[in-house]
């Protein structure tokens, strides 16, 4: 497989000048077999080294310029900001210079996204980029096309969240970009992990499960493995599926399920695809049905800090229980490919990377973010109830589980 234009080929200062000298010597040997006079020969031989030493150096300068990035989202939301922080901190922590420009879209709903991401790749080409990182708007062939065309130019391509099918790349003799993500299936299973016992403690307990979007590798692979541990359970009849078009939150939808909580009867477990859909979910019901609130416990995901270090969906007391998927790190492991990329320590079997996610439950732990949030009645129906808990543990105990597939080995497990 062809090196991206990441690749650095280094040229060390010493064989510049060991270069120059020998080839100024070569021609002053030349000279002097051929019989022209020591003045011209030393002559022509100084002019030469001026000439090759600056060529040298030139050469040596242009494999170390600095590597133009481009970091794409396809809307404005925590998730991407705390990748392209991630990104961004890795890469200015190297000693060699980094160019990053994150752009993300002026519409917030992310509509329009895929095509706008589209126009944006044809600029990095025609700018001839280094790298572009992509979390890509839609599952689109008309995208995948496009970040192949970006490949084709000799960028590298890094690819989180949404994963680009292999049998569009090999159809033009192209290996798919790098792919970023975490296991989402695993956080399906986190959070089923935890609805399950929670609806067999009591059979008047329902569940609401915001499924999808369709056409998203994340929502997908969560929402089917949350779906297999309820009815693993036995309580398939007491779950309820919502499918949602897209991530952003609206406020049919929460209307939607505040009706269908009003009709049940006792506790109800709403997972609403991620912690932006949490809150809106939960301060549309402070505002119109605060009633409603004490029996439904909202579940969330992405758990994503702002600029601060903040959970906002935790501060806000807008989650019950939420996964961590650590989008900070999702971030840092992109801008560590493109490391040893330049590096030439980059494996070309070495297509994907997986970052295995926590599940938090605000109140189970210590640390300044993660405190008791639910206090007065939300904290005592937690103990009546005797809801599922995790024991206590830092933020900072916490490992930070990163799996490598290589391609050569692991076969398969490139589609996971």
């Amino acid at each position: 497989m062809a090196s991206s234009r990441v690749k650095e080929f280094s040229l060390p200062l010493s064989t510049v000048f060991a270069g120059s000298a020998l080839l100024t010597l070569l021609a002053l040997c030349i000279m002097t077999v051929a019989g022209v006079e020591l003045g011209v020969s030393l002559a022509v031989a100084g002019l030469l080294l001026c000439l090759f030493l600056p060529m040298g150096l030139e050469l040596r300068s242009r494999t170390a310029r600095p590597r133009k990035v481009l970091f794409l989202d396809f809307r404005r939301h925590q998730y991407g900001q705390g990748v392209a922080s991630g990104v961004v901190r890795v890469l200015n922590n190297d000693k060699r210079q980094w160019l990053i420009d994150v752009k993300q879209p002026e519409a917030v709903d992310g509509k329009g996204a895929a095509q706008w991401q589209i126009r944006e790749l044809e600029k990095a080409i025609i700018e001839d980029l280094d790298a572009v990182i992509i979390i890509p708007a839609e599952d689109r062939e008309d995208l995948w096309h496009a970040l192949a065309t970006v490949v084709k130019s000799g960028a590298m391509v890094v690819a989180l969240d949404n994963k680009p099918p292999n049998s569009i790349y090999r159809r033009v003799g192209l290996e798919p970009p790098r792919f970023v993500s975490a296991r989402y299936q695993e956080t399906g299973t986190l959070i089923g992990g935890w609805l399950a016992p929670w609806l067999t403690a009591d059979p008047q307990r329902n569940c609401i499960l915001w499924i999808g979007p369709e056409g998203s590798w994340a929502g997908e692979e969560r929402s089917r493995q949350i779906i297999y541990s309820v009815v693993r359970a036995g309580a398939q009849e007491r779950m309820h599926l919502q499918p949602i078009e897209n991530w952003m939150p609206t406020p049919e939808r929460c209307h939607q399920t505040l009706d269908m909580v009003e009709k049940m009867e006792g506790l109800v477990a709403i997972y609403c695809a991620d912690d932006e859909n949490t809150l809106a979910l939960h301060l549309m019901t402070l505002t119109e049905r605060v009633h409603l609130r004490s029996r439904m416990r909202i579940i969330g995901c992405n758990a994503t800090p702002d600029d601060w270090g903040n959970i906002p969906a935790v501060d806000m007391h807008a989650v019950d229980v939420t996964v961590d998927i650590l989008a900070h790190e999702q971030g840092a492991e992109a801008a560590r490919l493109l490391l040893r990329e330049r590096y030439g320590k980059l494996s070309s079997t070495q297509r994907s990377v997986f970052i295995t996610p926590h599940l938090l439950v605000p109140g189970a732990r210590e640390g300044r973010w993660l405190d008791r949030i639910f206090e007065g009645l939300d904290l005592e129906l937690h103990n009546v109830d005797q809801e599922p808990s995790l024991a206590a543990a830092k933020p900072s105990e916490l490992p930070i589980n990163v799996t490598r597939i290589d391609t050569m080995q692991a076969g398969p497990a490139h589609a996971e």
